[in-house]
């Protein structure tokens, strides 16, 4: 059995810490089998640890998106200009951040990328609205649904409902950290009967089991604390050069 997760965040992200040491510790001590690097608006660094670590590492990228057109289509106002994110996985080029969202789904899906869906209805955390994901536009298009985000701890009820969502329009899911430092690994993750591919990763998550606990409070700040002590690096490089 393979452990997946396919929603975490590296030092490339602002608020990421991991390196290619965490991911040596990751697949020696056992951790994971294959982790899915999906910083903010790049694909750099998942690119430069897939080219060490191979097939393991899945290159993806959480990349902002605004509802553009879509917006006048919905029974409910939405600004056409409000923040989301989703994620593109197996991905070669990067997606631009600011796309509309059904035209960031088709550049995923131009270079045989899948899309997933991260902490959906989640507004805090730019879950795209089940509302939006309902829509005839978009539903078709989604490949993976976020059931389980350990990151979404204080919107328990809400993040349970997306496991309810995925079911209920029978979608593929999987549970997954979103990581943003290494110690957030190995409580939360897909497990699988083979290390994942573009082609049969949603074969495989017809099949798929599930471990899901919600990450502990103190490490919910890493994102926070990251950001911050890259002010820090970045300040003490200034006065010492």
């Amino acid at each position: 059995m393979y452990k997946i997760d396919l929603h975490t965040h590296s030092v490339r992200s602002p608020d990421g810490r991991m390196t290619k040491k965490h991911y040596q510790r990751i697949f020696e001590e056992g951790i994971l089998d294959a982790i899915a690097i999906t910083d903010h608006n790049a694909i750099s660094y998942a690119l430069e640890m897939q080219s060490v670590f191979g097939p393991k590492i899945i290159v993806g990228e959480e990349v902002d998106v605004r509802l553009g057109n879509l917006a006048s289509k919905l029974n409910t106002n939405h600004n056409p200009a409000e923040k989301y994110e989703i994620v593109g996985l197996f991905l070669q080029n990067q997606i631009p951040p600011g796309s509309d969202l059904i035209g960031a789904i088709d550049a995923i899906h131009k270079q045989h990328g899948l899309v997933y869906i991260p902490h959906p209805n989640i507004r805090q955390r730019n879950g795209v609205p089940f509302e939006v994901l309902k829509h005839p536009e978009v539903l078709p298009s989604i490949d993976i649904l976020e059931g389980f985000n350990a990151r979404s701890l204080f919107w328990t009820k809400t993040n349970l409902r997306g496991m309810t969502f995925a079911r209920e329009y029978e979608l593929p899911y999987a549970c997954s950290s979103d990581a943003h430092g290494f110690n957030e690994l190995g409580s939360t993750y897909t497990i699988v009967n083979r290390l994942p591919t573009r082609s049969n990763l949603l074969k495989l998550l017809t099949n798929a089991q599930y471990a899901k606990e919600p990450v502990k409070p103190w490490k919910f700040l890493n994102p926070k604390f990251n950001v911050l002590s890259k002010k820090l690096e970045s300040i003490k490089k200034t006065i010492f050069a």
